[in-house]
């Protein structure tokens, strides 16, 4: 490796996603999560990311930071937090941070989320279930792919629905990627994807890329859930 054709890597010049971006705004693009270092409201345009170091970034409040905590990008509400739920892994909490601290000093990884095997898991209250929920947020340019899933009953077995349901879009199509039934739903009982009560698409679809730009979601299908308080769901997922 020579000097003329080494480069750090912690700036690195992105397309410009659809609608434009701010100084300073987080984005993801093509599976990187880099802050803008100049406005264009042009999509397509090149221009510099900061991908890796340390930066001040958007806290979410209610949370306390300590040193060397995993970070999760929120897309939905543009900012950080500690709750892997909410959005995509791109560093660790450089500094504590007190909750009430609308900020946080975070190291960003600079890697690409791309081909990463990621992991999900939340524990959702039936009420939750029962409305329907995002549980991955569109994320502009990028599909998600599911790898696996399992769920377990919280606090007494589902009861009065037909099926909870792992949802994506495939084919401009809302489908249920993992479909775990009302009777599989016992107490304690973990229901995997594609074994007993664990419904899966035709040939193997459950495991397809879904649709670019679109969630994965959860949702209830039949009558309301009752007995059960809580629903646990893991999958782990890829993005494309």
């Amino acid at each position: 490796m020579s000097a003329t054709n080494f480069k750090p890597g912690d700036i690195m010049e992105l397309a410009v996603p659809a609608g434009g971006v701010t100084t300073g705004g987080v984005y993801v693009i093509g599976g990187f999560v880099g802050i803008a270092t100049t406005t264009n409201a042009t999509a397509g345009a090149r221009v510099n990311f900061i991908v890796k170091g340390v930066n001040t970034l958007p806290k979410t409040t209610g949370e306390t930071w300590t040193e060397g905590q995993p970070l999760f990008w929120d897309a939905t509400n543009s900012k950080l937090s500690t709750d892997l739920t909410l959005g995509l892994p791109i560093g660790a909490v450089a500094a504590a941070a007190a909750s009430a601290d609308t900020t946080g000093s975070v190291r960003m990884n600079g890697v690409s989320l791309c081909g990463r095997i990621l992991n999900f898991r939340k524990r959702i209250p039936i009420a939750t279930i029962n409305a329907g929920a995002t549980l991955l947020a569109a994320i502009p340019g990028l599909k998600y792919r599911l790898c696996d899933a399992f769920a377990i009953a919280i606090g007494g077995a589902v009861t009065s629905n037909t099926t909870v349901d792992l949802k994506g879009t495939q084919a401009a199509a809302a489908v249920k990627l993992v479909a775990w039934t009302q009777a599989s739903l016992t107490q304690s009982t973990m229901v995997r994807a594609g074994g007993a009560g664990g419904t899966l698409l035709a040939d193997g679809a459950s495991f397809a890329p879904c649709d670019v730009n679109t969630a994965l979601t959860i949702a209830n299908t039949g009558s309301a859930i009752t007995v059960a308080t809580n629903v646990d769901v893991e999958f782990t997922y890829s993005l494309e």
